[in-house]
């Protein structure tokens, strides 16, 4: 239940309503829940009368309204009519004593104030008096709340919005625990490991199913726009779900979620981005209900940037200024997806293809940038996932097939033919399955994937490979009841695997199997304060994968397994409201751990297609990672939200004793890190100011003077605002980033952008 604190007359009225991402999508209840009354959303004269006679609406019993009475009004004209009547609504039902004519007086204001032009109301002239049309409302606190028994960080649209994130590489680096490697600018790779573990432990998820990453074992995140996704989460040491595939449950888990085809009525959005270095991004995306359960969605969107933005070279003394060359990028993206509501479930179904065209930027050495290399890669995938919840049992089935192909070349007089051509194509079939089952207070749950992936190449010396995979996960959950409950989670993964290459006789069989262990007491569960406890334990396991094994320039294919084990424990404590938008609240987490990584996997990069990948015999790591997050009321109108986290990760070789890297800080991983960031929202135009920070770094693991990156801070400062026109609302937003115009590299010698702007605007109908 939410109270109205604001100046509408059903203020003193409890309302109930599931909360949306943002409160444009909660569009059913936008009158009711502290705002203006919007064209976001509007009641029909008929459901309105149909609710005052058969009394639902009354002082002593306020029900839910239901999400179909919405639909999209026409255009305002003069005074809003919901307002004057929903005002003389509430005055008749003061009257307690004559319910009946209440009802009968009520209807009459409702239907005259609450008219519509003719054909707007035919819309609804097939549905009988008796039955609702079904729309969908997705949902989803500002605030992430800290409740799982791993550490979780969920970011939907709306607080990406208020921490100024411009990027999907950006909203990960505002977690804690994160680090991102960027080559710089709009098409240079961008890559996400979490806790010193390396990328190719964190497992990605689109809508559910695993992003393949058989290649180099990294997603490349540019792939994907944050414009497209309902919310981000990043899960540590576990999934919170104790029904999962097996595939994403590794050391770390980056979810996500695109926005999904709507039930309710047809929606359209079209937005266009603008930005330095001759950046421009259109897109648009629509949403069809075919039927009362069923919807369809199409997006697409294109990217072309030159990203020949200007940087520092320094030489000694003398300090000169140069221009990026060879960093142009054009992409494509479209997606098709279907959505059948089942009636304790759901169907999901998407087709998905992109393609690139890159020039990769060589390393900046001195006065000589190389530009001479060209990537082009397209990837198409099909994925469909069945959930459902019988009874005690919950299902789940999903499958999914990956087309992906590269094409790489190097023009130079150096190669035969004044060109070096490598061709990779890359297939991969993936299905999982599982079920959960659920009594009083204890949970079980099974899950199997199975895979079978290919690559082939054009190169002589690099063999066709084949790999298939079978992973089995059984879990168990037990939970204490009562106000302080305390919830034990155990899992067991086996992990099966059969490799052949073309020029090997035998395959290769691996077999390992990994155990997770987390423990969580709930200490405080006040109304207005909550205390979690947490503690965890994964064992990790992982083979070479395509790239770091069989690739061009990537050195010998007898690379061993790596072997990791993680330790953690920490708190979740909020504080303030934690059952609505509205008021105060406060939440801060503390996550400790230490890793034991044994024949850790070291890939350095030689550009952005080649990788010198070597075993490195022990590696620890140790860390502590810290995010606050808060929601602060000013005055009515006024908000202002805070989100920081810090880092502290000392990852340290361990291999070789006396030797000159023993005991170093690991290649590319900074000692401390960090975010903020503090949005002002308001009525007129809403503020955000956001920092990254980063200590020094080094290039090689011994440290040498010339492999020092230095510490940096990039600070950004954006502007949004949302309003109606017509029937339709805008979104528009402008950001200054790397305002203080600050040079720095994430990555030796591939300089990163100075001072840019970014320009967006978005329809939606």
């Amino acid at each position: 239940m939410q109270r109205y604190n604001g100046w509408h007359p059903l203020a003193k009225g409890a309302i109930k309503r599931e909360t949306g991402e943002n409160p444009v999508q909660s569009r059913c209840c936008n009158s009711f829940v502290g705002s203006k009354p919007s064209q976001e959303s509007h009641c029909t004269p008929s459901a309105l009368l149909r609710y005052v006679r058969e009394g639902v609406w009354n002082k002593e019993k306020s029900e839910d309204l239901p999400s179909a009475l919405c639909v999209s009004p026409p255009p305002r004209r003069g005074l809003d009519a919901r307002f004057i009547s929903m005002a003389f609504m509430r005055f008749c039902m003061s009257f307690r004593s004559s319910r009946r004519l209440v009802r009968l007086v009520a209807s009459w204001p409702v239907a005259v104030l609450c008219g519509y032009p003719s054909a707007h109301a035919a819309r609804f002239a097939a549905v009988p008096d008796d039955t609702l049309s079904e729309a969908t409302v997705t949902a989803g606190p500002s605030l992430p709340r800290l409740t799982a028994a791993v550490s979780v960080e969920r970011f939907d649209s709306l607080a990406l919005l208020r921490r100024g994130v411009t990027g999907l590489s950006d909203a990960l680096r505002r977690m804690g625990g994160t680090l991102v490697r960027d080559y710089g600018g709009a098409g240079g790779l961008k890559t996400v490991s979490v806790r010193g573990l390396g990328a190719a432990h964190t497992a990605v998820s689109y809508d559910g199913l695993p992003v393949s990453a058989d290649r180099s074992g990294q997603v490349d995140l540019s792939r994907f726009s944050s414009q497209t996704l309902s919310a981000l989460t990043l899960a540590v040491a576990d999934a919170p779900r104790l029904l999962a595939a097996p595939r994403l449950l590794a050391a770390a888990h980056v979810g996500l979620e695109s926005r999904l085809p709507q039930t309710g009525g047809p929606r359209f959005a079209a937005s266009l981005t603008q930005g330095s270095f001759a950046t421009v991004g259109p897109a648009f995306s629509a949403s069809l209900p075919l039927a009362s359960h069923t919807a369809l969605g199409v997006s697409g969107d294109f990217f072309y940037g030159t990203n020949d933005y200007p940087y520092t070279l320094r030489n000694g003394q003398q300090v000169t200024r140069h221009r990026r060359n060879g960093s142009r990028m054009q992409a494509v993206r479209a997606e098709s997806e279907l959505l059948r509501l089942l009636s304790a479930g759901r169907w999901h179904t998407k087709i998905h293809y992109d393609n690139s065209h890159r020039r990769l930027p060589g390393q900046v050495t001195l006065y000589t940038e190389r530009a001479t290399e060209r990537l082009v890669e397209q990837q198409a995938f099909g994925q469909t996932l069945w959930q459902q919840r019988v009874g005690r049992t919950d299902l789940m089935a999903g499958a999914k097939y990956t087309f992906a192909e590269d094409r790489y070349t190097d023009r130079d007089a150096q190669y035969p033919g004044g060109a070096l051509r490598q061709n990779y194509c890359r297939k991969e079939a993936y299905v999982t399955a599982g079920a959960a089952y659920t009594v009083r207070h204890f949970e079980v749950a099974y899950s199997c994937d199975f895979t079978h992936a290919g690559m082939e190449s054009n190169l002589a010396s690099g063999a066709d490979v084949r790999r298939e995979g079978l992973l089995q996960s059984l879990s168990a959950r037990y939970r204490t009841g009562g106000r302080l409950p305390l919830t034990l989670t155990l899992r067991g993964l086996t992990h099966l695997y059969v490799e052949k290459a073309g020029g090997q006789g035998e395959s290769m069989l691996t077999r390992r199997m990994t155990p997770v262990a987390n423990l969580s007491w709930q200490a405080v569960n006040a109304p207005r304060a909550s205390l979690l406890l947490r503690a965890s334990f994964q064992d990790l396991f992982r083979l070479p994968t395509f790239s770091e094994a069989y690739y061009y320039h990537l050195g010998s294919s007898d690379l061993r397994p790596e072997r990791t084990r993680q330790l953690g424990g920490g708190m979740a404590f909020s504080y303030g409201n934690r059952r609505s938008d509205a008021g105060m609240l406060w939440t801060l987490s503390a996550d400790a751990y230490a890793n034991h990584v044994k024949d850790k996997i070291m890939s350095v990069p030689y550009n952005l297609f080649i990788w010198r990948t070597v075993n490195m015999g022990l590696v620890e790591v140790a860390g502590i990672d810290l995010s606050l997050a808060g929601r602060q009321p000013l005055i009515p109108q006024h908000r202002l939200y805070v989100a920081a986290n810090y880092s502290l990760q000392h990852a340290a070789d361990r291999t070789a004793p006396g030797s000159e890297g023993y005991g170093r800080q690991v290649a590319y991983t900074p000692l401390h890190s960090g975010s903020a960031s503090a949005a002002y929202e308001n009525p007129w135009m809403n503020l955000v100011v956001h920092a990254t920070f980063s200590s020094e770094r080094w290039s090689t693991n011994e440290h040498l003077s010339q492999t020092r990156l230095p510490a940096y801070v990039e600070v950004g400062i954006g502007v949004y605002r949302s309003f109606s026109l017509g029937c339709a609302a805008i979104d528009v937003r402008a950001d200054l980033l790397n305002a203080l115009d600050r040079q720095y590299e994430v990555v030796r010698r591939y300089p990163m952008p100075g001072r840019a702007y970014r320009f967006e605007v978005k329809v939606t109908w």
